[in-house]
């Protein structure tokens, strides 16, 4: 059984901690759980913050209905797919993914670099770690970036 990530961004969202506080709680309650193995998730390869990010930016393409294709650096492992489970599966088999989004049309709209092992507790959009220079891509890594920050207590 495969746990939601976001149960845990959401449960310390949802506390009403005030934000002063915020990232030494949450810091705290990831902690506690990183080994729980309720709390493990894909992508199996990437460290526990790494997932943080890959999560909240897959889950965030889909909500915005884009098709997603993965590029391990080597060759497209995965075109065109709306399947959660299936994408993060297939995620850091190497060192580093390309997450290419389309809208339903099969447009190209916008292309997320993710680096394992590249993020910190203090930072996990470092996974992300370029992205296209458009308005689309700029606005995902803008909302996941002031998540993230609330998250940690630096917003």
């Amino acid at each position: 059984m495969i746990l939601e990530i976001s149960w845990i961004v959401q449960k310390v969202l949802d506390s009403g901690i005030h934000e002063s506080t915020m990232g030494t709680r949450c810091n705290k309650h990831i902690t506690q759980h990183k080994d729980d193995p309720m709390a493990q998730q894909l992508p199996e390869h990437a460290n526990f913050e790494d997932r943080l990010a890959a999560n909240a930016l897959i889950r965030r393409l889909l909500k915005d209905g884009m098709q997603i294709s993965i590029n391990d650096g080597e060759e497209w492992v995965l075109k065109k797919s709306s399947d959660r489970l299936e994408i993060l599966k297939t995620m850091s088999q190497t060192g580093e993914d390309t997450v290419r989004a389309r809208n339903a049309d099969g447009e190209r709209v916008a292309d997320f670099y993710l680096i394992y092992h590249n993020g910190n507790k203090e930072d996990p959009m470092m996974t992300i770690s370029d992205y296209s220079c458009n308005k689309y891509a700029d606005n995902v890594w803008n909302d996941l970036e002031a998540k993230f920050d609330k998250m940690y207590g630096y917003a």
